[in-house]
């Protein structure tokens, strides 16, 4: 587990490990599940010491586990029960992680896309009193939807495929986290401290996120016909690039020798 929280979930930031530990103990699915459990082993295992012999027993070809294939099989043939829960969506968007991993790109895509269309039934849901989420819940909630979004633009341009999330799904989101939150605040709850800076990973979340956007607008505009409109569109999209490039893009974010020898695995998401 300590492989997976060091080497894979600080560039996406998908599980909060607190709510894990905190929903494990007390029986929470919501944020806690036996296969999502399993599928962060698996992820882990990616970056284990192969010379060692009980790693290398639970080696499944060059890059995979029986881990992974396990949890491959009980997906493939229904023996698994998946709802719009965050647990259910981390665990699909690890499990299509570890599928791309193998260069089974088709299921990477499928398992991403089922986490999408779980993520839109969730957001559509009205929140109620028995339903109320603490502010830490909704945090982890909102790094889902955030995780949820990126997976889904990054699958989209490496296979040239279509995006599973619409503009009008993420829409819901603000009803959805505003519902919760003005909930919250009529309860009378001690003061929490205030959040830390902003960290290198956040930065960098943030900014791929950022590029991804502005890669589906440029997507957007190759579908138009040629016109003298696209043009000035196309070059008022090229002065907002170097603009965010020169003007917003934080010094540890750029590639440079110091910066690439010690930066954290979401900036060659970047890149």
């Amino acid at each position: 587990m300590d492989l997976f929280w060091l080497h894979y979930n600080r560039s996406m930031n998908l599980v909060d490990k607190e709510l894990f530990y905190k929903a494990r103990n007390s029986g929470d699915t919501q944020f806690y599940s036996d296969l999502l459990h399993t599928s962060m082993l698996a992820m882990g295992f990616r970056f284990g010491d192969t010379s060692r012999d009980d790693i290398r027993g639970l080696q499944h070809g060059v890059k995979s586990s029986l881990i992974h294939r396990s949890l491959r099989l009980l997906v493939e043939y229904g023996c698994v029960k998946l709802d719009a829960s965050p647990s259910s969506i981390h665990f699909l968007l690890i499990l299509g992680d570890l599928e791309f991993g193998v260069g089974k790109t088709g299921s990477a895509w499928f398992y991403c896309g089922f986490a999408s269309l779980l993520l839109r039934h969730g957001l559509h849901k009205e929140p109620s009193g028995t339903q109320l989420l603490h502010s830490d819940e909704c945090q982890a909630l909102l790094a889902t939807i955030v995780a949820c979004t990126a997976y889904d633009w990054l699958f989209s341009r490496w296979l040239d495929r279509p995006t599973n999330l619409r503009v009008s799904d993420l829409e819901c989101l603000h009803a959805t986290m505003k519902g919760h939150f003005s909930e919250l605040a009529s309860l009378p709850l001690p003061p929490t401290p205030s959040p830390p800076e902003s960290t290198i990973e956040e930065l960098g979340r943030k900014t791929l996120l950022d590029l991804l956007l502005f890669t589906n607008k440029v997507l957007e505009l190759m579908e138009c016909a040629p016109s003298t409109t696209l043009y000035l569109s196309a070059i008022s999209m090229e002065n907002e690039l170097e603009k965010y490039w020169s003007d917003c893009l934080v010094p540890e974010l750029r590639w440079t020798g110091n910066t690439a020898s010690v930066a954290s695995p979401t900036f060659y998401l970047m890149q």
